[in-house]
């Protein structure tokens, strides 16, 4: 059953919820409205669900994991990190978050292999190829005279990216 919580600081303003999700009361800071509306949430850099927050005019982004582990599990304690047990940055159920510390964060991701570190191509969050393209990629490179600029327009990134994937400084593993 999901359950809301006010969020301090904002009371009466937004409620965050046990399944990872945040409504709000009012439109751009000024107008109240009856009827409260689940607000939007985008991944920042890292893959985490960030929301903003507004009042008086005046708005803040907070990661939404660290608003449900801070309602639902209780106040983050010195030297411990939230973690998501499912390695799923997006799914910020209170039954996926936990706080450990920094060296359980990293042995836990060893023991399942999910070394950030070990991650490439596809298994970066923020890829913005398959390994298909990549394929398809190169393959027009060494077949035709086709210049990099022609590449980067078709798959709306710079020009520099193709040269790199072709030259093979990144994608190596490819």
């Amino acid at each position: 059953m999901e359950n809301w919580k006010p969020i301090e600081g904002y009371e009466g303003h937004y409620d965050i919820s046990n399944y990872g999700r945040v409504k709000g009361y009012i439109y751009w800071g000024y107008k109240i409205r009856k009827e409260p509306r689940i607000l939007n949430q985008w991944p920042d850099e890292k893959g985490y669900l960030m929301v903003n927050l507004c009042k008086y005019g005046k708005c803040k982004t907070h990661r939404v994991a660290v608003l449900v582990a801070k309602y639902f599990i209780g106040p983050r304690p010195k030297g411990l990190t939230i973690n998501h047990k499912d390695f799923n940055k997006v799914n910020n159920h209170v039954s996926n978050l936990e706080y450990i510390t920094n060296l359980e964060n990293l042995l836990h991701g060893y023991k399942h292999n999910h070394n950030r570190k070990t991650r490439k191509g596809e298994g970066v969050h923020l890829a913005k190829f398959t390994e298909k393209e990549i394929h398809n990629i190169r393959k027009i490179h060494s077949k035709n005279n086709i210049t990099f600029t022609e590449t980067a327009k078709k798959y709306n990134v710079h020009p520099q990216t193709i040269g790199k994937i072709v030259r093979r400084l990144t994608w190596k593993h490819i």
